[in-house]
């Protein structure tokens, strides 16, 4: 990922080193790192490095973003780096949408795209119709209701179809709700990040089946 300078507000000190393509290491100097994160300023833009999995990688926040809207993006990254290998926050991907975590597949087509925050509807059918191979997950974060916001989802989106066993077609949307404690679980004060599957509320989406001529469906 090509990161551009940004007035980083004395968060970081930068090593002359790599860790792997794409990814610039930087080493966390001063204070705790999770002090410096609850001081961090909504209205001005920063930068965090995080590490997962034995790579760094370095989080823009934009100028309006809230600390828990980046930090919901660096969990992410850790872990769909659990099982994926290529994984990158805020790429383009050349589609008007551009993912807040995304990992990619061999061809460089995402097979894995994270949003954090609030997503519309609107917005999840249009990634569903570009990419219907692509799982897609929401980041919420401390909500305590994820059934509530799935069913609200459901009756949104547009009913899927199904094959010929009744599956549906298309990769599952799913949500993920991060604890309102999660700096102090899950960040280190180097800026390692210890979150698992295990650590967080997720529900999938049970969207409707389209009706079929002759056959059931909702």
């Amino acid at each position: 990922m090509r990161v551009h300078a940004l007035q980083a507000a004395s968060l970081l000190t930068t090593a002359m080193m790599t860790a792997a393509p794409h990814h610039q290491q930087l080493i966390m100097s001063g204070e705790s790192l999770q002090e410096r994160l609850s001081l961090l300023p909504k209205g001005e833009r920063s930068r965090v490095v995080f590490q997962a999995a034995g790579l760094q990688l370095p989080f823009l926040k934009a100028r309006g973003e809230s600390k828990e809207h980046l930090l919901m993006k660096a969990l992410m990254w850790s872990l769909m780096l659990e099982t994926e290998t290529n994984v990158e926050c805020e790429l383009d991907i050349g589609h008007r949408y551009k993912p807040d975590v995304v990992a990619l597949s061999a061809n460089g087509q995402p097979r894995w795209w994270g949003e954090c925050g609030s997503v519309s509807a609107e917005k999840l059918s249009v990634l569903r119709k570009a990419f219907p191979s692509t799982r897609i997950t929401v980041c919420k974060w401390g909500h305590s209701d994820l059934s509530g916001y799935a069913g609200q989802l459901r009756q949104a989106l547009p009913a899927v179809h199904v094959d010929a066993d009744g599956a549906p077609v298309g990769a599952p949307i799913d949500l993920v709700s991060f604890p309102v404690d999660s700096v102090e679980r899950f960040v280190a004060d180097d800026g390692a990040l210890s979150v698992t599957w295990e650590c967080v509320d997720t529900m999938e989406v049970e969207c409707k089946v389209a009706r079929r001529r002759g056959g059931r469906g909702e």
